[in-house]
């Protein structure tokens, strides 16, 4: 959205980033577009190794590592910050958008997460697994590793200072990432992508539902699989045998041993059989 008044320029995205704002200086003058890649060619061919690299963690990571461009030169704005242009060409980021707090009332018991990354269960996990894929180089990885410990210095601020929130922000952000590539590529060919589930009303309602309401009624809990626990539910409900799931896992990640990948599938079916979601 774009509005303009008395010489100011105010521009922004969604705050779920469905939409995004990136912007940069060109001849002393703030120039603004929705996806950085328009802006990449006239800027140079610079490419941020550090944030390319980084790029290749799974979506939702850190929500700060969204807000980076992948292009040096160009700054990406936050979703809930617009970009104010005033009239002598300067520019300016201001907050728009407030993230849904719960109110005293709407407290409840925290989830509990499985999170089997390496052949571990850990239980109070949030965000998918730092884990590159296995193709990547040495020198990837430590690019990587070094970005995501400068971000981890500067302190980032949550998506909110409840856990649940912060965390649902983080899987919204990580999905409308998706919903944004899928459409710029599908857009090309004459057939945009929506998700009305991802817009701003929608899911600032969706945040104000209080967390009780969100969970199992009895317990207060649900569950939230990391990529490993998904494949493995996906392949058992298909019929797959746990020995076959564990392969599966191996050979989707050499790095992993058959002996880490049968404790993950282990550990996974023990907590289904706990929380009564399956039978022996």
């Amino acid at each position: 959205m774009i509005v303009t008044i008395g010489g100011r320029v105010r521009v922004r995205g969604t705050a779920t980033a469905v939409r995004r704002v990136f912007y940069t200086r060109l001849g002393g003058t703030t120039v603004a577009a929705d996806r950085c890649e328009v802006l990449g060619p006239a800027v140079g061919p610079g490419v941020d190794e550090q944030v390319l690299a980084a790029r290749l963690l799974p979506p939702g990571v850190l929500h700060e590592l969204e807000r980076r461009s992948v292009w040096q030169g160009i700054t990406g704005v936050p979703a809930d910050h617009c970009l104010v242009l005033e009239p002598d060409g300067h520019a300016a980021t201001r907050r728009w958008w407030r993230r849904v707090r719960l109110v005293a009332g709407q407290r409840c018991r925290e989830p509990d997460w499985f999170v089997a990354p390496t052949g571990r269960s850990l239980r109070d996990g949030v965000g998918p697994h730092l884990r590159l894929p296995p193709w990547a180089t040495s020198s990837a990885v430590q690019t990587a590793r070094d970005l995501l410990r400068e971000l981890a210095q500067s302190t980032p601020e949550p998506l909110s200072p409840q856990r649940a929130q912060h965390t649902a922000g983080e899987f919204i952000w990580a999905g409308a990432g998706r919903l944004r590539h899928i459409d710029q590529a599908t857009t090309r060919w004459g057939v945009p992508y929506a998700a009305p589930c991802l817009d701003d009303a929608v899911v600032e309602a969706t945040l104000s539902v209080r967390l009780s309401e969100r969970a199992d009624e009895h317990t207060g809990r649900y569950w939230q699989l990391n990529d490993n626990g998904t494949l493995i539910l996906r392949r058992l409900l298909d019929g797959d045998t746990p020995q076959t799931c564990a392969l599966r896992l191996v050979r989707d990640h050499p790095r992993l041993t058959e002996e880490q990948a049968d404790t993950d599938v282990a550990t996974l079916l023990e907590s289904l059989r706990m929380a009564h979601l399956v039978t022996p």
